[in-house]
């Protein structure tokens, strides 16, 4: 982790994988232990309600997952 030179903001490494049977985006970072959320495409958080439903943040890591050519929905 690393802290950006005015001292308001960090930078550290986030893991994204796409779970085909949940249908969410999962995220990760070793910076916490406790750094794991899941984004849902539906505003109501998915099917088992545990996601952050958010379109706008699902599509944009979508795109980053298929640019990089791992599984993406």
């Amino acid at each position: 982790m690393s802290v950006a030179k005015k001292g308001k903001s960090i930078a550290f490494e986030v893991r994204a994988w796409w779970n085909p049977e949940d249908q969410m985006i999962h995220l990760a970072s070793d910076a916490s232990k406790t750094f794991i959320l899941t984004v849902s495409d539906d505003p109501q958080g998915g099917p088992k309600k545990r996601a952050r439903g958010h379109r706008k943040l699902f599509r944009e890591l979508s795109k980053l997952l298929t640019s990089a050519g791992v599984p993406a929905p």
